[in-house]
């Protein structure tokens, strides 16, 4: 029996998904799952990644182009585990990871939650990325339902994160088969249907900035399916009594200005679509408004 299966989606990135399996220690209770999304790269430079003896690992090669959310829901589908671990496969753990993940493998636990570090490549420069995932841990108190629900629902990235496999696979849940923010929706629906949760301040991965990635990609493309997809999750939230936990919006009203007036309206009528609060972080877009105006650089 595994006792963890690491789903790893991975498009032309070999050397640092050389880095990442590094990071795994060799063990038969490991299951290790590599997706690559249809990298179109020469066998050859797999054959440079290293060899497990006692982990079982296997690279599943998609046929078409699926994103990092597609290529998790196939990992989903083949996983033994009983923990399910998400790494991205430019990011890699720290060296006694798996020594922690241990501690709670026979917890009754639906989700450990992790802190992370995070380091810019070419100089192991310290970035923020991590520090609201991290705050969200500092602030975790069993007794305190706020915190605990802000850590449900707010912690929107899989990684850093021990998952039931049970959990997923009981409640149908997947990742979105989008090009950017495919799992908010995932990491927002295990947090509500997660019966028992934990928080651990202890670092099991570093995670890796690098300009140009999904994450740090600005277009038009990009901010519309991450506001759509703020706008489903809120729509959840809502749904379930939990409007309190809802995100602003206002963060993509404001950015959506800068491709002009009409795609701002356009913003506006999907969110009327979706029955948005647009109320939530009002005071911080009248403050953004009022320094434009007296910037003469509205439009």
């Amino acid at each position: 029996m595994f006792n963890y299966t690491l789903i790893i989606p991975h498009y032309r990135s070999v050397d640092t998904l050389h880095r990442l399996l590094l990071s795994i220690p060799d063990r038969n209770d490991i299951q290790i799952l590599v997706i690559d999304d249809n990298s179109s790269l020469d066998e050859d430079e797999f054959k440079r990644l290293p060899l497990f003896a006692f982990a079982e690992f296997s690279i599943i090669f998609l046929m078409k182009n699926e994103g990092a959310g597609g290529a998790r829901n196939k990992g989903l589908k083949t996983a033994k585990g009983k923990w399910l671990i998400f790494a991205d496969s430019d990011d890699y753990f720290v060296e006694n990871a798996f020594s922690i993940f241990d501690k709670y493998n026979n917890e009754d636990y639906d989700i450990v939650y992790f802190k992370s570090e995070s380091i810019c490549l070419g100089g192991d420069i310290v970035s923020d990325r991590s520090n609201y995932y991290n705050q969200l841990i500092d602030s975790f108190s069993p007794e305190d339902v706020k915190s605990v629900n802000k850590l449900r629902y707010n912690h929107g990235v899989p990684w850093c994160k021990m998952i039931k496999k049970n959990l997923v696979i009981f409640n149908n849940i997947q990742f979105d088969a989008i090009m950017y923010s495919n799992d908010v929706m995932f990491s927002t629906k295990i947090g509500y249907y997660a019966e028992k949760i934990a928080a651990v301040n202890s670092i099991v991965y570093y995670v890796t900035t690098n300009v140009g990635s999904l994450t740090s990609q600005k277009s038009k493309e990009s901010l519309l399916c991450r506001y759509e997809t703020a706008l489903r999750q809120n729509k959840f939230l809502r749904d379930r009594e939990l409007a309190k936990y809802q995100k602003s919006i206002m963060f993509y009203l404001r950015l959506s200005l800068n491709y002009g007036v009409s795609t701002l309206l356009f913003f506006i009528r999907l969110g009327i679509k979706y029955r948005a609060n647009f109320t939530i972080g009002m005071l911080h877009w009248h403050e953004y408004i009022t320094t434009k105006i007296k910037s003469k650089c509205l439009f």
